[in-house]
């Protein structure tokens, strides 16, 4: 009889963690599916999905070190799509709506002419407030989503708090692009930098990081250091390496107008990333 009762104890967690690990697997593809999609958009929004082709350059050539500049974003979302939403599921590719039951509360905070602001709303429709908001961002401005919602748990059949966080970062419609090309680009760095610092002994540099902007008259400015890559001469090479750089073509919003955008630039020492 103990016997009998032991085997369908072990029966009965086995089964329940069978669910609960396809209940997880459930949510977990979800969210998955959403991430995905948001990191579809930003490396079709830089430009030239740089990511790729400068694996690509390091490959080809053999080098044990590479750069890279990227638009300073993780989900880029263009002021176009801000000024026409008027749900979540406008904003943010995959909205998972149907894991939610009922919402507690949807906070977007951003800065709306450099003051800090909240705008509040309940649902998957945005409240007067949020849309005024989102219609006033500027250019590479962030934006945090917090929404706090009740879903079903697939086991107890109980509703449960979740919360989801979404970041993203307002772009230009039209990127800035180095005027020579992005490949040249990089050939500029590269040649004016790159002796000295491979004369760095190996294991004495990490890697380096530094913001830029490219105005709306096509110049490198405002540039400053993100994360130092160990070795003052080399962070200041570059620093101004990006300064001297030659024009950009401005990024443009959709009606024509130029606008400026905040680029990072990378030094990666290997094929280890940042």
């Amino acid at each position: 009889m103990k016997n009998t009762i032991l085997i369908f104890g072990i029966t009965i967690t086995t089964l329940g963690l069978f669910a609960f690990a396809n209940v997880s697997k459930h949510y977990s593809n979800e969210a998955k599916t959403c991430a995905v999609e948001q990191n579809q958009d930003h490396a079709s929004l830089n430009f030239f999905n740089v990511e790729g082709r400068d694996v690509e350059r390091v490959k080809e050539n053999n080098r044990d070190l590479f750069y890279l500049v990227r638009g300073k974003y993780q989900t880029p979302i263009t002021k176009e799509a801000l000024q026409n939403a008027n749900t979540l599921g406008d904003i943010i590719k995959h909205y998972p709506s149907s894991w939610i039951e009922e919402y507690t509360s949807v906070d977007i905070y951003t800065a709306v002419q450099g003051k800090q602001v909240n705008a509040k709303g309940d649902s998957e429709e945005l409240s007067p407030s949020q849309k005024e908001v989102l219609s006033q961002i500027d250019m590479s401005t962030d934006i945090d989503i917090a929404v706090k919602f009740k879903a079903q748990n697939q086991i107890t059949k109980n509703l449960e708090d979740r919360q989801m966080n979404i970041n993203m970062t307002v772009v230009p419609d039209v990127q800035a692009e180095y005027a020579e090309g992005y490949d040249e680009m990089i050939d500029y760095l590269e040649a004016n930098s790159v002796k000295e610092v491979k004369a760095i002994p190996d294991g004495e540099l990490s890697s380096l990081s530094i913001f830029f902007t490219v105005n709306e008259k096509g110049e490198t400015t405002n540039i400053r250091m993100n994360m130092s890559c160990g070795d003052v001469s080399i962070d200041n090479l570059i620093m101004q390496l990006i300064e001297d750089m030659p024009l950009w073509k401005p990024a443009m919003e959709a009606n024509g107008t130029k606008v400026s955008q905040v680029f990072e630039f990378n030094y990666l020492n290997g094929m280890d990333g940042c």
